[in-house]
């Protein structure tokens, strides 16, 4: 799993950061990348290869623009096909407006979230499962190709 936060303001990485963490010991995953950018600009300089294993915390408003993380969402995006964008905010005014942009996120969590925690884990939960479906149908596809094909000896 690679992670990567983009935020400008160091109390809210520190805390997504020691969060994320928190939940990933919690679900015993032990391998994972875990990146913090605070400038938009070092983080598209340093995207993951595509994967469905990426996911990209953005919060809206970067560098005094209220609508920066939506445009580099559209970037990540055009770039990973795969990647969970989760938005993570104090703008929960700007909700609607995150549809507009066609990235697919697959959440929207207000920095001051009663349910952070739990929104945090059912969101690395959701990634973490994309990884097992695509596991089973790897090992499914290799047991009809393995019966399918005749082996030589």
């Amino acid at each position: 799993m690679n992670i990567a936060i983009l935020e400008d303001e160091y109390i809210h990485t520190y805390r997504l950061t020691e969060n994320i963490s928190t939940i990933l010991k919690e679900l015993n995953i032990s391998t994972y990348e875990l990146k913090t950018f605070k400038k938009s600009d070092s983080l598209l300089n340093d995207l993951f290869v595509p994967s469905n294993q990426n996911i990209y915390f953005l919060d809206l408003e970067l560098e005094g623009n209220e609508q920066q993380g939506l445009e580099i969402s559209k970037l990540i995006r055009k770039y990973d096909n795969y990647a969970s964008l989760i938005f993570f905010t104090s703008h929960s005014e700007l909700l609607p407006l995150t549809y507009r942009y066609k990235v697919s996120a697959l959440d929207f969590i207000a920095k001051d979230s009663q349910t952070l925690l739990d929104d945090i884990k059912e969101d690395l939960k959701i990634v973490l499962n994309k990884r097992k479906k695509i596991e089973v149908k790897s090992i499914i596809l290799c047991k009809i190709l393995y019966n399918v094909l005749p082996v030589s000896h």
